[in-house]
């Protein structure tokens, strides 16, 4: 049959309209022509391939590893902004950047304007490769009577192949095609799900053309496997053309991406090098170039390839580190003979030495791989950095710019890369075939977690991941109660496939992956679990089931198999042939505990079912799925290829192989035993053997809500209760952070979704140390974390320090925050100069409250008592005073800018304060860069400012406290004259002079920290540095502490969420939770005992509606209530 294709002058006119479209559109947008056009040049040539040249075969793999300073650097860099992902949801983050992805309308342009054959992101990359670069070799094909032969390495689920069939019958329809490839085989139940990509319909169909090695495992990297592929792909004829799109797993370790697929690689090459004719042409995926692994591949494919480009198609992921290595023109295997016996040495093996001498490799070369490796590592960066930044900001306003810049690469895309539609016909399988085949197992969910916190969870003991199964395994659809299968009386034709044998199966086409990943770890809980004796079915279910299998049937015979054993197919399969041998016509056979995994067993059972009736799969809540062949037929064919598999069985065990299948994957497709409800059954009998840990979280602040979250991520079956002091939570966010700044307080609507979790209690006004004692918690809890922060003062110990009006910042803090303990606050304000003795964040706050106009603090949740004091204050000068100089300030440029931004205040800074500054500027770190640029700027600022202010701010550099004057209070503040001592600038520390001097002022503010205090006794405090004796977070068995009270007050909020997080993790990995503890349940009891009024969350929420309409009468986001007795009452109403 002859199929018409477009006619030339149609497809013109098509690009024609491409080109003018995006012409038109490209005239009104200018500007964003430029990063249109970017995406579509990220490419770079290797050069003087002709000058390169092979050392000696006998130096290769004699030099240890060696590394280029330049490409570690270049490493390192991207690496760190990498990096910085680390804690983003993987979910959120996939969705953010899918939405940022400048080609995401590409693929779905491809699909509906052309619908091709199995299309995917792959097959448009591979279609803008094989049409921009001339990837098909066209002087080999018509040297071998136009005819084309094609291999495709590592091509699972086969995007390439289809595209490339596509683009031959669009652009060559005379070429006479055939391929071959090679991949991790899906239906070999020994290869993990990690391994392999979960969609196989196109495998499916096409198996002829798959070839998975002598030992079917489909894994390239055996030698065994190699030479089984040469051999099957020079009986095939020449091959001109290899593509290879391999890769490995890296999601424990993404920063040594490169070394870890680095084998591959090699294996990919080299196989390559066997098999390519001279003259084709190779495309292979690569990642980054920065070790010595990488260098010399890319040097030996030089030296053997006339030509070599690095490419990153359009519809390559922007932020991830793939590229495409396309070479052209190969020299042939005779050019190698003499290396490739050295080479294949090191095939599959991760060699010890490097292959080539780094001396052996030429500098020029080197230095162009050091510009490939940075021009795609400032690509790669510049993508992230921007969705961190778009991220964060929650910026929408960039949305219609995204969507035109969508739109604009799709319709270059089109105009540069030409489609036409394709004639299903001349498709491969073609897409109704494929379009009608769905299947649970391809289903892959994006993690919602993020990087750190899945590879913690990979760090959890078995039996901990387990728990972490349950939840989601609830949700996977209940399967009905009896399935029924009736035979055909077709001709049964068996198709046995041997292969290597495996110990455990790690994957199955017959159920969803995390079907598989759960009957894995109950393998391991019970290998490493010792009090922990697994056997299931267990042998009361199954003497249960049996008695109702006498009251419903007459004559059957029973195997009775387990699902937590192991069992070799020969075992199974003369179990099963010599029960046959004595049934009876008529008489049934049940088989329990029988695993419906593999395609041997559903093969065998398929094969097995044609001597019956019907066979019924019966599903059992304690049995789980019991096989029940009915009404046995005596049928001698049948019989004679059940002895004829048990033979071959038995032979081939003595042969290191097994049998993997008796029947055809295309037979027993749709014959499908659900196994949700059998893994369910399993795991809710390992389930209730199991604890659900109890942890108890001391203080209700950032660092406990954050150490909870990260609990709560960690472990799924868990219960966490949150202890705390006051009756309201949000420790520091509500009583440190500054009423001006409401945006830092929406971590609060993070802490809320945790509070409500089902798995979590927070019991308010409990004093722990005194209402119950810390040993009493760690009695009812298999974990105790102290986060109860900071809520002490670190003092001077210099005279003066109790005269009135030397007040604590925290507890001015705290006075204009509605803390409880200092609603009376004994200040006066009554006074013109105030010094503030600290230069951190906290003594910024206190500066610009004092200094803010007082309508700017109106609508804030400000005191009102607070309020109304500062409205009459007098104060009109306030000085900042630091020890150390202004390249040591603790304050940050956001809290600073804001300060100097105040309407009707001048800021006078001391220019002999920063002499010598300017010349250090352009050493320093960015954000310390930054800041001292700030202050540079604000000094030549004032200068020049002529307008009148009614106030000033005054931050004074090297000067240090040594007494507070005053006969009743304050009067004045003695300073001594300090000067820098060490090295390192940013590190120097002050030390006293002899030169003093004196601020006049009727208020001072200490503001050099705050400490914790001892809670109970029974825990280790360092009273020096004011914080719990910790290893990193860890006290002693079953105690733990995070935030300030383990740090010490350090950082800010997102300081204490990464440290809590740690502790949190920490935790998850070591909670020992073997023995039941009673928890909340318990801890109730000992506080109603003691007549404790434990304040609950939804006491709490009570709390805070009251302070939102007292608010809203006041025209205040709300208005704290101060008062604990009235807080209880609210709470208790």
């Amino acid at each position: 049959m002859e199929y018409k294709y477009q006619k030339k002058k149609q497809f013109r006119t098509t690009e024609l309209e491409y080109k003018n479209t995006y012409r038109r559109q490209n005239e009104q947008s200018p500007a964003v022509l430029k990063v249109v056009e970017s995406i579509f040049k990220k490419s770079f040539a290797i050069v003087g391939n002709e000058k390169y040249k092979l050392p000696e075969p006998e130096s290769l793999f004699v030099e240890d590893f060696w590394q280029v300073s330049e490409l570690q650097e270049i490493k390192a860099s991207l690496n760190e902004t990498k990096s910085k992902l680390n804690n983003y949801c993987f979910a959120e983050w996939h969705q953010h950047t899918s939405h940022r992805n400048k080609a995401k309308d590409v693929e779905w342009r491809v699909r509906k304007e052309f619908d091709p054959e199995f299309v995917t992101q792959a097959w448009c990359k591979f279609h803008e490769i094989v049409t921009k670069f001339s990837l098909v070799p066209r002087e080999n094909i018509f040297a071998n009577n136009n005819k084309l032969l094609s291999l495709h390495l590592c091509e699972a689920p086969g995007a390439f192949i289809t595209c490339l069939n596509h683009w031959l019958k669009t652009n060559m329809p005379t070429v006479h095609w055939n391929w071959l490839a090679m991949t991790f085989n899906p239906y070999y139940e020994g290869n993990s799900n990690a391994k392999m990509i979960s969609d196989d319909r196109f495998i499916m169909h096409t198996l002829n053309n798959w070839f998975f090695g002598k030992d079917n495992t489909g894994n390239l990297m055996t030698i065994e496997n190699l030479e089984a592929l040469i051999e099957k792909a020079k009986a095939k004829g020449k091959v001109n053309l290899i593509t290879a799109d391999g890769s490995v797993n890296c999601i424990s370790n993404p920063g040594e991406q490169e070394g870890i697929v680095a084998s591959l690689h090699f294996c990919e090459v080299l196989a390559a090098m066997h098999i390519l004719e001279a003259g084709g042409n190779l495309l292979i995926k690569i990642f980054t170039v920065f070790e010595h692994q990488s260098i010399c591949l890319i040097y030996l494919l030089s030296c053997v390839f006339k030509n070599i480009m690095f490419y990153k198609p359009v519809t390559s992921k922007e932020g991830n580190s793939e590229t495409y290595m396309i070479c052209w023109n190969f020299k042939g295997t005779e050019f190698l003979s003499a290396y490739l016996p050295k080479l294949v040495q090191e095939y599959g093996k991760n060699s010890s030495k490097a292959m080539f001498k780094k001396s052996d490799i030429p500098e020029c070369f080197l230095q162009q791989i050091i510009a490939c490796a940075k021009l795609f590592k400032n690509y790669q960066c510049e993508v992230i950095e921007n969705n961190i930044a778009a991220y964060q900001s929650c910026r929408n306003n960039s949305e219609f710019e995204n969507k035109k810049i969508s739109k604009l690469v799709a319709d270059k895309f089109l105009k540069d890369f030409p489609l036409q539609k394709l004639h299903m016909d001349l498709q491969i399988v073609g897409n109704m075939r494929l379009k009608k085949i769905k299947n649970n197992h391809w289903i892959v969910e994006t993690p919602a977690e993020s990087f750190n916190e899945r590879k913690e969870k990979l760090d959890l003991k078995p039996a901990q991941r387990l728990l972490m199964f349950l939840d989601p395994l609830k949700s996977l659809e209940p399967v009905a109660k009896v399935f029924v299968f009736k035979p055909s009386d077709l001709h049964i034709d068996t198709c046995i496939t041997l292969g290597k044998p495996y110990r455990r199966v790690s994957s199955s086409r017959f159920c969803a992956t995390q079907i598989v990943d759960i009957y894995n770890l109950i393998f391991q809980v019970v290998d490493m679990e010792s009090n922990l004796r697994l056997s299931l079915p267990t042998e009361t279910a199954i003497a249960e089931y049996e008695h109702k299998l006498q009251q419903l049937y007459n004559t059957y015979k029973i195997i009775k198999f387990r699902y937590t054993e192991i069992y070799n197919n020969s075992q199974t399969i003369l179990l099963i042939k010599t029960t046959l041998q004595t049934l009876q016509n008529g008489e049934h056979l049940i088989l329990l505990g029988f695993l419906l995994l593999t395609q041997f067993n559903v093969g065998f059972i398929y094969l097995v079912s044609h001597m019956f009736e019907n066979v019924e799969f019966a599903m059992d809540d304690n049995i789980g799925c019991s096989v029940i062949f009915k009404n046995f037929k005596k049928r001698e064919l049948i019989l004679n290829k059940v002895e004829q598999v048990y033979k071959i069985a038995e032979n081939d065990t003595k042969n290191d192989n097994i049998i993997l299948s008796v029947m055809s994957v295309t037979d027993i497709y749709e014959f499908k035993m659900l196994q949700s409800k059998i893994l369910t059954n399993c795991l809710r009998q390992l389930s209730s053997q199991s604890i659900v840990p109890n942890i108890c979280i001391v203080g209700a602040g950032p660092a406990g809500f954050y150490a909870a979250q990260q609990i709560l991520k960690g472990l799924n079956n868990v219960k966490v209760d949150i202890l705390e002091r006051l009756p309201v939570p949000y420790g520091l966010v509500r009583f440190g952070v500054a009423p001006d700044h409401p945006e830092v307080k929406n971590v609060i609507n993070t802490f809320d979704k945790i509070a409500k979790d089902a798995r979590v209690q927070f019991l308010g006004n409990v004093n722990v140390g005194q209402d119950i004692s810390v040993a009493e918690l760690k009695e009812h809890y298999h974990a105790v974390l102290l986060t109860y922060g900071a809520d002490d003062d670190k003092v001077l110990n210099i005279p003066g320090e109790n005269l009135k009006n030397v007040v604590s910042a925290r507890s001015f803090v705290g006075w204009y925050n509605g803390l409880p303990n200092n609603k009376n606050l004994n200040i006066n304000l009554n006074t013109e100069d105030v010094v503030i003795l600290g230069q951190g964040n906290v003594a910024i706050d206190i500066a610009r409250i004092l200094l803010s106009p007082i309508d700017k603090l109106k609508n804030t949740d400000i005191t009102s008592h607070s309020l109304e004091q500062l409205s009459q204050s007098k104060v009109q000068r306030v000085w900042l005073v630091g020890r150390r100089g202004p390249l040591q300030a603790a304050f940050t440029i956001a809290e600073l800018r804001e300060l100097l931004k105040l309407d009707n205040c001048k800021t006078y800074w001391r220019p002999k304060d920063f002499e010598g500054i300017k010349e250090i500027v352009p050493q320093l770190v960015r954000p310390r860069k930054r800041l001292i640029e700030l202050m540079l700027k604000s000094i030549d600022d004032a200068q020049t400012e002529t307008k009148n202010h009614n106030k000033e701010f005054h931050p004074i550099f090297l000067r240090a406290p040594v007494q507070f004057v005053g006969s009743d209070s304050i009067e004045k503040v003695k300073l001594s004259v300090t000067q820098l001592h060490g090295e390192d600038f940013l590190k120097q520390t002050a030390k006293s002079t002899d030169e003093f001097e004196e601020i006049p002022c009727g208020l001072t503010f200490r503001s050099i920290g705050y400490k914790s205090r001892p809670i109970d006794p029974s825990v280790p405090f360092d009273t020096n540095s004011g914080r719990v004796l910790n290893t990193d977070g860890k006290i002693g068995n079953g105690l733990y502490a995070a935030g300030w009270v383990a740090t010490g007050p350090v950082g800010v909020i997102l300081s204490t969420m990464n440290n809590a997080y740690r502790v949190g993790s920490i935790i998850n990995k070591e909670v020992d939770f073997t023995a039941p503890k009673a928890g909340c349940e318990e801890v109730k009891k000992i506080l109603e005992h003691r007549n404790v009024s434990v304040i609950s969350y939804q006491g709490w929420e009570k709390i805070d509606k009251e302070e939102r309409q007292r608010g809203e009468k006041l025209g205040k986001p709300r208005e704290k209530i101060v008062d604990i007795s009235e807080m209880i009452n609210i709470a208790c109403s």
